[in-house]
This record gives C-alpha cells, structure tokens and sequence, in this order.
C-alpha cells in the first residue's frame, strides 16, 4: 500500500481515510483500491482542508475518528475478513478488552429480557466488555445490565454516532457513553437505513471472542450476527427458551446445529478463561424461604401466590435482596440468586 503511506504521510492518516471512507463506492471496492495501489484512481485531488474541519468539528464534539492505521484500532477486528476502514467513537474506547457479544430479538419476551440483563451486569462485574446493537429488546436489555455492572458496554450502530437509533433509547445512549461507547463505522450524522443493520451485525461478532444469542425467532437478524461470528472464528452459545416459544426457535435451531448451550452464566468464564468472582451469599428468614419457593420463576400476579396480605413485608424483603423481581401491575417473578 505505498501510494497509501505516502498520501497519508503527507497529509495525516485520519484526513486520507474520512476522504476515502465518504467516496460513494462499496467498502470491499475501497480495500480493493488500498490493497493494489490504486488510489490514485479514486481521483482524491489532494485537497484535505474539508476532512480537517470535519474532524476539527467531530474532536469538539467528542467524537473520535480511528483508522485502520491507527494504535487505538482493535486488533481483534483488524483480522476479520471485512474490516471497517475506520471507526468513529463517542465515548470511552479502550483498544485492548475482553468483549462478549449479546444479541436477539427485539420483540423479546420478559424472561429473554430477564436473560439479557442479567447476564449482562454479570459479564460487567467480571470486567468483560458487553457488546450490544442498541436496538430495542434483547440489546437494550444488555446494555442496561452491563451498566448496573461495574464494567464497560459498547454500542454497535447501523447509523452514525449523533443519530441515534431507535430514538427512544437516546437516554439510553447517553448513559452508555458515560461507561462504554458509541461506536460506528459511518460519519456521524449517518442515517439509519435498512441494509446498514446487516452490515454493523459483522462488527458486533467483531469485537468479541464470544457470541450469545438469548432469543431469536426463526429469521431474526440475531443469526445474521451468528453467521459473521462463525465465519470469523468466533464461539456462539445460545441460551434455551420455552419449546413452544417462537421467539427461541432460532436459538433452538443453532444448538441443533451445533452452537454451545449457555447451562450457567460461568460457562462463558470458563471459557473465557479467567477467574469468577465469589458470589455474596444472599441471607434469607425461614419465613422469606417459605415464601420465596411459592414465587414461580415466571411473572405472575401477586394474589397468584400471596394469599395472605400480612406477607406483603416479607414480599417487599425478598425484593430488596434481590431475589424476587417487581413489574408494574403487582406482578412478580423469583429470580436466580448469586
């Protein structure tokens, strides 16, 4: 790539690569440029002073442009078949991290959102970065989790870095920029189109040694992200749901075919190959075990299962130590403990 290194030494790395990235042609088109010493084709003009404003402009607003060329870029997706030319990036992006990637549908049910957040802040607090789409269900359910967490999360969008989307999650957004990041490889005011999706699902398998799809119907777009991960080299594990539940019967379907199933939460240390942490041990009164085993582990009404208003105190105990969750309604569900 010498016409490459000579452009860039000329007149900066990130200038050359923004010029290049905003050409209306095919990335694979582009590598192919790059690769043959081509560029001269692409007709840049050597005029770099609107990709110096543009970056001027993106550093004010926090948003940083990274290269393939770059120290910052992450090896990991630098050996991916497809690799993004550059990465633009609001918020906290450390270039060396233990990723893990969870994914699913966005139409999930309470127990895969359940799933999602739990595992989550699990990964988290074991400091494993947790890397997520953003869209509604199954990814924000993770985000969320991991936030709850003590590590980081990471947020991969099929638009750009100031356009969020869904826009509900905007807040969303907004927290995850405050512990993780924003990441995309489009410019920043990018907007959300349809075959961008497809497309970031290779950088959300990217980033991470492992994949874990909680729920996913048939055709989900989760399995999109399967497919990149398995060509890149990367674990799936999936996580079982209800037999009749469409929503699991793509994740069904990829144990059948030969993905791990996801039995505990340590299974993915395990394989990561660091140390779990210890678990508090939850303390409970003979009177809250006796309530809590009468709480099924699915939501369900409260005069389901406390008949007598007197235990409502040891309801409200059980929630507040965490093993018994609350949903609006006066509906809740037992949940595993650690």
């Amino acid at each position: 790539m010498k016409e490459l290194r000579n452009l860039t030494e000329k007149f900066g790395k990130k200038e050359v690569f923004l010029k290049i990235l905003k050409i209306p042609i095919s990335r694979r088109k582009k590598w192919d440029y790059l690769i043959n010493d081509k560029l001269n084709e692409l007709d840049l003009n050597g005029n770099f002073k609107k990709e110096r404003e543009e970056l001027s402009f993106y550093k004010k607003e926090g948003i940083e442009f990274i290269t393939f060329l770059d120290e910052e870029y992450p090896e990991i997706l630098k050996k991916i078949p497809d690799p993004p030319l550059g990465l633009f990036v609001k918020g906290s992006f450390k270039k060396d991290f233990l990723g893990v990637s969870i994914v699913g549908t966005r139409r999930c049910s309470s127990y895969g959102k359940r799933i999602a957040e739990e595992l989550g802040e699990f990964l988290s607090n074991h400091k494993i970065t947790v890397i997520s789409g953003l869209a509604y269900g199954i990814d924000s359910a993770a985000h969320k989790g991991a936030l709850k967490g003590s590590g980081f999360t990471y947020a991969i969008l099929g638009s750009g870095v100031n356009y969020i989307y869904p826009s509900l999650n905007r807040g969303l957004a907004e927290r995850i920029v405050k512990n993780g990041a924003l990441i995309s490889e489009y410019p920043p005011d990018t907007p959300p189109l349809k075959f961008r999706f497809p497309e970031r699902n290779r950088i959300i398998s990217g980033l991470s040694k492992a994949v874990v799809v909680v729920e996913a119907p048939e055709k989900s777009g989760a399995l999109i992200t399967v497919s990149f991960a398995l060509e890149q080299g990367r674990e799936v594990f999936a996580i079982p749901g209800p037999f009749y539940s469409e929503k699991s019967r793509g994740v069904h379907m990829l144990i059948r075919d030969g993905a791990q199933i996801l039995v505990d939460f340590s299974d993915l240390i395990k394989f990561l190959g660091i140390e779990e942490k210890e678990s508090k041990e939850v303390h409970l009164t003979e009177e809250e075990k006796a309530l809590l085993y009468r709480i099924p582990d699915t939501p369900t009404y409260v005069d389901n299962f406390l008949e007598d208003p007197s235990l409502l105190p040891i309801l409200i105990s059980l929630e507040e130590k965490g093993v018994v969750k609350s949903f609006p309604g006066n509906v809740y569900m037992r949940v595993k403990w650690r």
